[in-house]
């Protein structure tokens, strides 16, 4: 249910309300079986089945396990009531602000003989003033446009809570306690019933600029973002009998700015070209975490794998963690009499995920009916780690794994030996002698592969994610037809990939086993960006 209202209150100021509420119940049920075997062949009916296959069957059933068998009702439901209210003054001062109280279903939760329900409200407040509308002075110069927009939001959501999360609900686990009866446990992944919706707070200041009738325009885009009760699932130790547990883990703080450049070099009846360029840096902090804990694992998808994405108190957020070489005061790796690297006991910070700063350009060139363009950014530094590059180096393709004279075996690079309580210049090959036998064993050993520092890579990329040419038929050879306008073009999607010297292709840097604040860890079953190549077509009649 919306009510508007629109009312000029008097000949400069308009005044616009909006007020209404929204009722979101979403049901689901679904019911699903499988079988095999008719005792009358022909009918089929479930009645007529010789063997009922349930969804845990795990005795000779292995063949339906994929096909996702349900016996489940989900029921959601969500209540707000908001305002908007808008003012105008004479079309160069506006105020914009926004109210929203809600109640969520999934905050349910049952304890100490009540039901809690927690609602919870958000709002925003913006004004924008526009000098070249409000002072005549402006017509006489080169600035035909300013715009200063301040602003503040607060944004409250639960979607990263699922229906009954916050509710006792257990799983059943297939064959236990008996390999064909099916048993009843705990679901080892929790979400705190006491769980709090994640609230993000932005102020930001937008300042756009326009010159010699937008031939050039410059905006400018500086914010602070707090994010509270962060919603996100923490790795806990098992011998509290969970693998994960949701929960709200802390606070962190986002700052950054983006600068925007618009040109249009040439612009006349004939051609037209436009050239727009960007320019955007931000930077996460973890400002609080719960008391007493100093880091929170996010997201470690193998535990063999010695990485994973943290959450550490004071530092960006997110960073990789994991287990490495040790070093000397210089950096060089320590390897002992075997000419086996020493390994750390101890997770090491490896870098941060978020880029150094990201550039982008779309450019366009309009000629007598043709339109080619083109868009593209380059992404500085941050690190990820791509699980690609372990697997490779397993299996021997990696390039590190042929990089050695076989004579003299494999001697790890930029090493360094204890020798008289002082470090020298490693020479001793690994497993101390110069056998091939040694090197596969080396790369192929357990301790190398669950290491985390050979995984993590500069994640440094340029991509030119778009390059297209079009053309309109002109409206003259159209005239006779019912077709009012026809283009026909050519595209090509990231057409030219170039990453960091030392990312051989192992992985795209922007892809991710998880989604969220799990990212930063690439995978070996994801796909690898695609090429493409095509031809469009749009008409309107």
């Amino acid at each position: 249910m919306l009510l508007n209202f629109d009312y000029d209150l008097t000949e400069d100021i308009n005044f616009k309300l909006n007020l209404g509420n929204n009722i979101q119940d979403s049901y689901r049920t679904a019911r699903s079986m499988g079988c095999s075997g008719l005792a009358v062949p022909g009918w089929y009916d479930i009645r007529n089945v010789s063997n009922v296959i349930q969804a845990s069957n795990t005795n000779g059933a292995q063949l339906y396990d994929n096909l996702g068998f349900e016996n489940n009702t989900i029921r959601q439901r969500s209540i707000a009531g908001f305002a908007n209210l808008d003012l105008s003054f004479r079309d160069y001062l506006y105020l914009n602000s926004s109210f929203r109280i809600e109640e969520s279903s999934v905050l349910s939760t049952t304890f100490d003989g009540e039901v809690h329900n927690k609602s919870y409200p958000y709002y925003s407040i913006g004004v924008s003033f526009i000098p070249t509308k409000a002072f005549s002075f402006f017509n006489d110069t080169f600035v035909n446009f300013i715009k200063i927009a301040p602003s503040y939001t607060r944004g409250g959501n639960t979607s990263a809570i699922s229906p009954y999360e916050t509710s006792e609900v257990g799983i059943i686990p297939s064959g236990y306690p008996y390999n064909t009866i099916s048993g009843y446990g705990i679901n080892p992944s929790q979400t705190n019933r006491n769980i709090k919706p994640e609230f993000v707070s932005t102020a930001d200041l937008n300042v756009q600029l326009g010159f010699l009738k937008d031939r050039i325009t410059l905006e400018g885009f500086v914010y602070q973002s707090d994010t509270e009760n962060l919603i996100t699932n923490a790795n806990v130790s098992n011998t509290s009998g969970l693998n994960t547990l949701r929960d709200n883990v802390g606070k962190t703080r986002m700052r950054g700015f983006e600068v925007d450049l618009g040109l249009t070099p040439i612009k006349s009846a004939g051609i037209v070209w436009n050239i727009r360029a960007s320019y955007a840096m931000s930077r996460s902090k973890v400002l609080e975490l719960p008391e007493g804990v100093a880091e929170v694992n996010i997201y470690t998808p193998y535990t063999n794998r010695g990485i994973g994405v943290y959450a550490v108190l004071g530092e960006d957020f997110p960073i990789l963690k994991g287990t490495t070489f040790q070093r000397d005061d210089q950096g060089r790796i320590i390897v002992d009499s075997n000419g086996t690297p020493l390994l750390s006991t101890e997770l090491t910070n490896l870098g941060r995920v978020t880029p150094d700063y990201t550039l982008t350009l779309n450019t366009s060139v309009k000629f007598k009916g043709f339109t080619l363009s083109g868009s593209m950014d380059y992404r500085k530094g941050g690190v990820f780690s791509t699980l690609t590059k372990s697997l490779l180096t397993f299996t021997g393709a990696a390039e590190e794994t042929g990089d050695f004279d076989r004579s003299q075996g494999y001697i790890v690079p930029n090493s360094v030996q204890l020798v008289n309580g002082g470090y020298v210049t490693n020479s001793t090959p690994v497993g101390g002698s110069a056998s091939y036998a040694n090197v596969a064993n080396y790369f192929t050993s357990s301790t190398l592969q669950s290491l985390g520092e050979p995984t993590v890579i500069d994640a440094t990329a340029f991509k030119v994610r778009e390059i297209s040419l079009s053309y309109d038929i002109p409206k003259n050879v159209l005239a006779t037809t019912f077709v009012n306008s026809l283009t026909i073009g050519l595209y090509s999607r990231n057409p030219f990939i170039v990453y960091a010297k030392e990312n051989r292709n192992y992985s795209d840097p922007e892809t991710a086993l998880s989604n969220g604040n799990g990212f930063g860890i690439a995978g070996t079953g994801q796909y690898p960006t695609q090429r493409s190549f095509g031809v469009n077509l749009k008409a309107s009649f």
